[in-house]
């Protein structure tokens, strides 16, 4: 059987041929056209890879040059960009970091509680209580809990006694 031909770019290829090109392995060119155009599976990524001098390699390339281990310099790349790495000005990146929530206050059945300290009263993640502060009211929000935690109670009884 003969190998089926891709053209991208002008230029045409077998899979193994745009595997060799592109640094990949033939099970991943498949895995690719399998789910993508044939423009998206054979557009070279860059993820994963770092450059520095027109140079771009994966880290594993990249520790290998350096004589270090790739575990190194990962942990290095979270602070450093690989250039600084290299030229060994480690001057650190700028990072974005999510700000942190204030210690906000609740009232909630006469005592002050953290937004912390009532998720883990109500059962709820206290990520979902913050995002569901940004839109209600506290009361609305307790209230709806609730109504929840008996539907699902209610739910639990009916299924232990065979009722669907």
């Amino acid at each position: 059987m003969l190998p089926k031909y891709y053209t991208f770019s002008g230029e045409t290829l077998s899979i193994s041929g745009w595997a060799k090109k592109l640094g990949l392995t033939k099970q991943a060119i498949h895995q690719r056209l399998k789910k993508h155009s044939i423009e998206v599976a054979l557009k070279r990524t860059t993820r994963g890879r770092h450059t520095y001098n027109g140079e771009t390699l994966t880290v594993k390339e990249w520790a290998s040059r350096l004589g270090i281990s790739p575990c190194a310099l990962y942990a290095m790349l979270k602070d450093y960009s690989i250039g600084n790495i290299i030229s060994g000005n480690m001057k650190k990146r700028k990072r974005h970091r999510r700000p942190r929530r204030s210690g906000m206050t609740l009232t909630y059945n006469g005592k002050s509680l953290t937004v912390k300290e009532l998720a883990n009263k109500l059962g709820v993640r206290d990520q979902e209580l913050y995002r569901k502060l940004k839109d209600h009211s506290l009361d609305d929000i307790i209230s709806g809990i609730k109504k929840r935690n008996l539907r699902r109670r209610y739910n639990k009884a009916r299924e232990a006694h065979g009722i669907y």
